[in-house]
């Protein structure tokens, strides 16, 4: 907190006028959400999916196939109501649509930097609503850790256009530089 009991008047409402107008509300919003993760809670709506599917509900594998066609969900291979039930989890968007999705910020998630080829990815716990750090591959002493901060799959073009677009850096990390040289 503030100590502003030596301050004139003047004083205060010249750092009250500064602090609290939409201009610095709008940078300390844009702050906030560039640096917050998206949490998508487990609802009741997966919580009857799954219901069904685990006590081999005879609606739960034509209920689950409907979902899937209706959306043209990628189902090859699955012919279970237990291996559809994961496409529909991940990939329907009808079901995103009626679920609760919410945005946290961590403290040690926003320490890390971006890397295209990142010895970590942060999960978020759908329990808890907490994020942890899983390591990909060795980190040793001194390593930096660093996350993905978008879709890596793409090309070098398109990454860096996205990382300049939405967190205002143009990508240097290993992988970008090593791909920039090979075009």
């Amino acid at each position: 907190m503030m100590n502003v009991s030596g301050l004139s008047e003047e004083n205060k409402t010249a750092i009250e006028d500064y602090l609290f107008n939409v201009h610095v509300y709008r940078q300390l919003n844009g702050l906030i959400l560039r640096n917050a993760s998206t949490l998508h809670p487990i609802t009741d709506v997966h919580l009857m999916l799954q219901q069904l599917v685990s006590q081999k509900d005879t609606f739960s594998l034509p209920l689950l196939k409907q979902i899937c066609q209706s959306e043209k969900l990628p189902i090859v291979g699955a012919k279970s109501a237990d291996a559809l039930l994961p496409i529909v989890l991940q990939y329907s968007q009808k079901l995103q649509r009626l679920c609760v999705t919410g945005t946290g910020v961590f403290a040690i998630h926003n320490c890390m930097n971006h890397s295209c080829e990142p010895n970590v990815v942060t999960m978020c716990s759908r329990t808890d609503r907490s994020v942890r750090v899983v390591a990909l591959k060795d980190i040793h002493k001194d390593d930096e850790i660093c996350i993905s901060y978008i879709d890596d799959a793409m090309d070098v073009r398109n990454r860096r256009k996205a990382l300049y677009s939405k967190y205002l850096f143009f990508c240097k990390c290993p992988r970008c530089i090593r791909e920039s040289a090979s075009k």
